[in-house]
């Protein structure tokens, strides 16, 4: 009969907690601890999910099936710009058709000089998502998974800017102007290009640099 995952996890944490600190134990030593009948895979898979959910579990609330979700291990690691793009990608605002209103909390300063960038705006004033917008989201949710699967540093992935002050807007630096050119960087490796063509029309493109090196322009 097939156990239940939360009495298996009862189970192991009463024993785990019941063990002598500082030691080191193999996985046949806890088979035979008391209700830790299980299969060797089965509580080494568990330990790795312990193990994961220590590291990287956001802190959150629960209540009955009432979810609160307090903190997030990148969520002070996020400008304001990635926060919005979350949001927006969460309530499925993708494209035009879909645009929202946005809660005032997540309006910031020099939020127009990323419209039709990053994010674009419905006639009623509602936002949703870019082309542009949605590479950041898939380029924020590739670095989660090299920080949780591949476990590379936070600090490398989601660095956090010691200059950045509270009334400063570093999201979005400029790093060239070269005639009618302007490069802005943004975090997770991505560019903006901003031009203006020969008749005038401005353009925008996004390159982005990956871990790899390897480079992509949309």
């Amino acid at each position: 009969m097939k156990r239940d995952p939360l009495d298996m996890t009862i189970s192991l944490l009463l024993n785990l907690n019941l063990l002598e600190p500082n030691e080191e134990y193999n996985i046949n030593e806890l088979k035979t601890l008391r209700n830790l009948d299980f299969h060797w895979n089965t509580i080494l898979k568990y330990l790795k999910i312990f193990n994961l959910i220590k590291k990287y579990s956001p802190n959150f609330g629960l209540n009955d099936s009432k979810l609160t979700l307090n903190e997030t291990i990148v969520s002070n690691r996020l400008n304001e710009k990635e926060r919005l793009v979350i949001y927006l990608f969460n309530k499925n605002a993708i494209n035009k058709e879909n645009a929202i209103e946005i809660p005032k909390s997540l309006l910031f300063e020099g939020i127009n000089e990323s419209r039709n960038i990053i994010f674009g705006m419905s006639s009623s004033e509602k936002y949703y998502l870019t082309d542009i917008g949605l590479d950041i989201y898939r380029s924020i949710k590739q670095s989660l998974v090299d920080l949780i699967i591949n476990e590379k540093p936070i600090k490398e992935i989601f660095p956090v800017d010691d200059s950045d002050t509270e009334n400063e807007d570093t999201s979005e630096k400029m790093i060239l102007n070269f005639g009618d050119i302007n490069i802005n960087n943004t975090q997770n490796n991505f560019f903006i290009l901003d031009f203006n063509n020969l008749i005038g029309k401005k353009e925008q493109a996004i390159l982005r640099v990956d871990n790899y090196g390897k480079k992509r322009r949309n």
